[in-house]
């Protein structure tokens, strides 16, 4: 894909005069994993490099331009956004009139027409491929190391990023066909490859050492790695899979079992908030709104939810200025139409994600229209 070439070259030259990289990731994760594999990837060429992931309370999903201001480095030569970024034209104009290169990896909705210019690898440019091929970032940014690992002809071990693309893939719930499922495949065959410590330690304290199957990332390792983001800061998580101290990260494997078990504490309370009898009279979508419900846990809560009853669920709660919702849905009915619709007629202040599983921001005014 051209996509990749063009991306590939301007990496390499960029590496070529050791430019300062800055990675900017969303706090799920695919954001994670995506982050943890350029800065190992860049750590291991001894290329200068610094990554940005926003805090789901202060900053908010996505992009965002206060946060990049507030920590841009002065010689900055590329900002590499994963898995986000498609639609943060604001802050790509910042970025450009400060003569800094833009690199965005994402697999998110486009709400809008791109720059012909714009360094991009997103599916969702050729939509009608994308339904076949539902590809994550951190596969996606895989596929573009790998690419790159080739030209430098490093011996970088590619396991541990395959891994990374196989938990970005499981937990975005991307479908496990074409290439997806190839990834899945290598990656649980050569799990006694991988050389992290962070996910060595992970892995240790999970009592998971032979083998591991798709039960393994969606059930233990996957709400591992996603605690830190929804209850405090994903920062957590990508310095336990970037880091290569020992004792750094035996201490970081204990707290973030602390944030999840915490986590699952939180989730039942929200659960039990719920009555379910009155989704039995067939409702078509399930829609809960709650100010006691905890907003880092909301998407969780639709996914259970959606598993239960077989359908669609909205789970909002009050944030500041806001309602904050986040939406599980089925193949019956596609997030991206709905969250474009919903934009378009202003009823949500923002929103993203793919059809699967999105977020939004709804004014309190609007919430019964929505």
């Amino acid at each position: 894909n051209k996509d990749f070439l063009k991306a590939k070259d301007l990496l390499m030259r960029i590496i070529q005069k050791k430019g300062l990289i800055l990675v900017y990731g969303d706090y799920d994760v695919d954001g994670v994993s995506s982050t943890a594999i350029l800065v190992n990837f860049f750590n291991y060429l001894k290329n200068p490099n610094y990554y940005l992931i926003p805090n789901r309370f202060n900053d908010g999903y996505g992009a965002n331009l206060d946060l990049i201001k507030k920590n841009l480095k002065k010689n900055t030569e590329i900002v590499i956004f994963v898995d986000c970024g498609t639609n943060s034209k604001e802050i790509i104009n910042f970025l450009k009139k400060k003569k800094i290169e833009v690199l965005i990896i994402d697999h998110h909705n486009i709400n809008h027409k791109l720059e012909p210019d714009l360094n991009i690898i997103n599916p969702m440019k050729n939509s009608k491929d994308y339904l076949e091929k539902n590809i994550c970032a951190s596969a996606l940014t895989f596929y573009l190391i790998h690419l790159m690992n080739d030209k430098l002809k490093k011996k970088v071990n590619l396991y541990d990023f395959l891994f990374f693309a196989l938990l970005g893939t499981i937990c975005d719930l991307m479908p496990l066909r074409h290439s997806n499922k190839h990834i899945t495949k290598i990656a649980l065959n050569k799990f006694n490859k991988i050389e992290n410590t962070g996910v060595k330690q992970l892995l240790n304290f999970l009592s998971l050492k032979r083998s591991i199957s798709y039960t393994d990332i969606s059930y233990s390792i996957g709400p591992m790695i996603n605690s830190p983001g929804r209850l405090k800061n994903a920062n957590l998580s990508v310095e336990l899979l970037c880091s290569t101290n020992l004792n750094r990260t035996k201490k970081i494997v204990e707290e973030i079992n602390l944030l999840n078990i915490n986590r699952k504490k939180i989730e039942q309370y929200c659960i039990n908030l719920i009555n379910l009898k009155k989704y039995e009279k067939n409702d078509e979508v399930i829609f809960e709104v709650n100010k006691l419900f905890h907003e880092g846990i909301i998407g969780i809560i639709a996914g259970k939810l959606k598993d239960k009853l077989n359908r669609p669920a909205f789970v909002i709660t009050d944030s500041v200025n806001f309602y904050k919702g986040s939406v599980r849905s089925t193949d019956q009915f596609k997030l991206n139409n709905l969250l474009n619709k919903l934009l378009n007629l202003k009823l949500i202040e923002s929103g993203g994600g793919h059809n699967m599983a999105a977020g939004f921001l709804v004014k309190k005014e609007k919430l019964k229209k929505l």
